[in-house]
């Protein structure tokens, strides 16, 4: 499940990936409940600033309950 959440900051990007790298910075997830069934969905979104600064926040979810929230530090970085 959390080698799922990894790749979270590419799932809504706001950029072409053709036009940036956003690779994250750290991942920090709190999962507050046993993760149950073969489905894994994420609430997700991106923000970033001009500054090249962002921050890609995620609910991890199942079919019935929230699991946790996760949050990934990003940098913007033209190709």
């Amino acid at each position: 499940m959390l080698g799922l959440v990894d790749i979270a900051n590419g799932a809504t990007p706001r950029v072409s990936a053709e036009q940036v790298f956003c690779p994250n910075l750290d991942l920090t997830a709190h999962i507050f409940r046993e993760p149950r069934g073969d489905w894994v969905g994420s609430d997700t979104y991106v923000s970033c600033g001009p500054d090249g600064l962002g921050l890609t926040p995620s609910v991890l979810h199942g079919t019935t309950r929230p699991w946790g929230p996760v949050e990934q530090t990003l940098t913007v970085r033209p190709r």
